[in-house]
């Protein structure tokens, strides 16, 4: 039965750990181990195995309550691979997480291992001139998402091989409705669709002229606007896709 103040993993300090743990096998078993880190509070149970001439693994069940963004891209480099925008924000999230793989050297997981799936939700979150909402600001007004507020979300995903698939959801993105979707790959190849629906006032003027070349266009103060996410996470290439606003301003 386990009672530990304090503890520094790397350069994180996890305080007031406590539950269960049992060694046998070449395993160590967690049995609804608590502790308090990256300002939140983080309940896991699983296995840590260790077979002779083999490279450990992991197979853990955890559940996140309260983790500070920005704090936990500092610490971690999981959060560093699969949300690299957490850099350049503000704000909390929770998850709840079963997740196994394999650990290095460092015992830092391997990345191309990681396998597993769960629930995210975000919590108070602002970006702050995220270089991926420059791009997708060409299509709006100017200044739009230099400080972005997202409203609270939910969201299933699956980790597959150290990749990300996220299941669409609903959300706000600097008072415009959003739904989003897609992938990434272990190597940060992504696809991902951010469906709009855009206050017409909101648009940049290159796109409002677009669409105003149709008649039925005045008629209109919220268009549906795609956009496409392709490349890499470093080097996001943006492409909009306004079909559904055409049609919309068609049918008017």
């Amino acid at each position: 039965q386990s009672s530990v103040n304090k503890a520094l993993y790397d350069k994180m300090t996890i305080t007031d750990i406590t539950g269960k743990l049992v060694i046998k096998e070449q395993k160590v078993i967690l049995d609804g181990l608590i502790m308090n880190m990256l300002s939140g509070k983080l309940l896991v149970s699983g296995v840590y195995f260790t077979p002779e001439g083999a490279i450990p693994d992991f197979d853990f069940k955890m559940d996140i309550k309260d983790f500070d963004l920005p704090t936990a891209y500092q610490s971690l480099g999981t959060i560093r691979h699969f949300l690299p925008v957490a850099k350049e924000s503000t704000g909390a999230f929770n998850s709840v997480i079963s997740l196994n793989g394999k650990l290095g050297n460092n015992y830092a997981p391997i990345l191309s291992t990681l396998n597993g799936a769960g629930l995210l939700m975000g919590k108070n979150v602002e970006l702050n001139e995220a270089n991926l909402f420059k791009e997708i600001g060409k299509y709006f007004r100017k200044d739009l998402f230099k400080q972005v507020k997202v409203n609270d979300f939910t969201t299933n995903f699956i980790i597959s091989d150290g990749g990300l698939i996220v299941s669409p959801f609903n959300t706000n993105i600097a008072g415009q409705d959003v739904t989003i979707s897609g992938k990434q790959t272990v190597t940060k190849n992504i696809d991902y669709r951010i469906d709009f629906k855009v206050n017409k006032a909101d648009l940049s003027e290159e796109v409002n002229n677009y669409i105003g070349l149709v008649p039925g266009a005045e008629n209109i103060s919220k268009y549906p606007l795609g956009i496409n996410l392709g490349g890499t996470l470093d080097k996001p290439e943006v492409r909009v896709d306004l079909t559904e606003a055409r049609k919309l301003v068609e049918t008017e």
